[in-house]
């Protein structure tokens, strides 16, 4: 099989819940993947999660449930498929107290409804399109976060990632989140989008501890914000 399978599948232990057995040639499944090496991968694992949550929104629509279920069903199946990993690193980031656990679930609450209110909003304008935004979403909220990590590691001993990584990894973000999104919902949408995810990743960085104990913390917690941003920025400027 090609390195890029081995790399993606890599990535998609990291990302999902789902066991993935070990290919021909791994000596094992549980190997964690090398962002300063298979950087680019991120985006394509997080394109293929995003898409199988887009599909299960665009089934649900098929059968008949309103456009809100439609995306609830898009929601929850991503929040399955993931482990609801980023919901987790943002609870953990409240910290232990009562006060901050209030506002973890809070922060939970209104990650789900706003993800669940941008792709009831996309159903509108396509059916098919909701899945390939969210794919889109997936991969560019990844690329921005582990784009972000490599130029800027949490610790000041870590060696930032080399160009020719951070190279192939925007080359990988912004072709998907171009491709995605662009032959549904316009240019507008897409450049908005991409901005956007960029945007939150930047926003996160200003308020989020990235020591070496929090910096996974900090990664899902960017990607969640980014992939957000990036529907948002979509239902905003769709055919523009």
């Amino acid at each position: 099989m090609p390195p890029v399978v081995y790399e993606t599948v890599a990535w998609l232990r990291r990302y999902s819940a789902i066991p993935f057995p070990p290919l021909p040639g791994e000596s094992e499944a549980g190997a964690l993947p090398d962002p300063a090496r298979s950087a680019y991968a991120a985006p394509i694992a997080g394109a293929v999660i995003g898409a199988l949550a887009g599909l299960a929104a665009v089934v649900a629509a098929a059968l008949g449930a309103s456009a809100f279920v439609a995306a609830s069903v898009g929601v929850l199946t991503l929040l399955a498929i993931t482990g609801g990993r980023a919901e987790a690193a943002v609870e953990a980031l409240a910290g232990g107290t009562a006060g901050a656990i209030r506002y973890g679930i809070v922060a939970i609450a209104a990650t789900v409804l706003l993800r669940a209110s941008a792709l009831d909003a996309l159903l509108f304008r396509n059916l098919w399109g909701v899945l390939f935004a969210l794919a889109g979403a997936c991969a560019v909220g990844r690329a921005a976060a582990i784009g972000f990590a490599l130029l800027r590691p949490a610790s000041p001993e870590a060696v930032a990632g080399d160009q020719q990584s951070l190279q192939w990894l925007a080359i990988t973000g912004l072709g998907l989140g171009l491709v995605t999104v662009l032959p549904f919902y316009g240019l507008g949408a897409a450049v908005a989008g991409i901005a956007a995810a960029a945007g939150a990743v930047a926003l996160v960085s200003a308020f989020v501890a990235r020591g070496a104990d929090g910096a996974d913390n900090f990664t899902a917690t960017a990607e969640l914000a980014a992939e957000i941003a990036f529907l948002i920025a979509v239902v905003a400027f769709s055919n523009s």
